[in-house]
């Protein structure tokens, strides 16, 4: 019967724990997790922004509700003091994250510009994406 020597029971050693521990969970999944346990509440904020074109939204009350929660979209309806046109949507792809910006008019009928937004391009953090 062969001996391992000290190196082969580090090996050994090294695989066997690391196939006993927990698996980290990717950060876009600790993301979604996150921002899903939200589901149902609400959150006031108010615009941080310098651009000439955000100033006449500047002091307008602005509300978030995370709602509509499953295990691979979230959606996020945005109110800007009465207005309730916009939605943000969050989804999972084969290749990360994405984010959707719905814009409706008053009637519910989508606006021209819609549906924009943008991928992940990497695996940003838990608490960032």
């Amino acid at each position: 019967m062969k001996t391992l020597t000290h190196i082969g029971m580090s090996i050994v050693a090294t695989i066997l724990l690391s196939s006993c521990a927990p698996q980290t969970k990717n950060p876009q999944t600790v993301f979604m997790d996150n921002l899903a346990a939200l589901c149902g509440k609400s959150f006031a904020g108010k615009l941080v922004s310098h651009d000439d074109a955000d100033q006449k939204l500047q002091d307008s009350p602005m509300t978030m509700h995370v709602q509509t929660c499953s295990d691979t979209e979230i959606y996020i309806p945005f109110h800007i003091a009465d207005n309730r046109s916009r939605t943000w949507i969050i989804s999972k792809t084969e290749n990360g994250l994405r984010l959707k910006h719905r814009h409706n008019h008053e009637d519910g009928h989508a606006d021209t510009v819609t549906m924009y937004g943008g991928d992940t391009e990497n695996m940003g953090t838990a608490i960032r994406q």
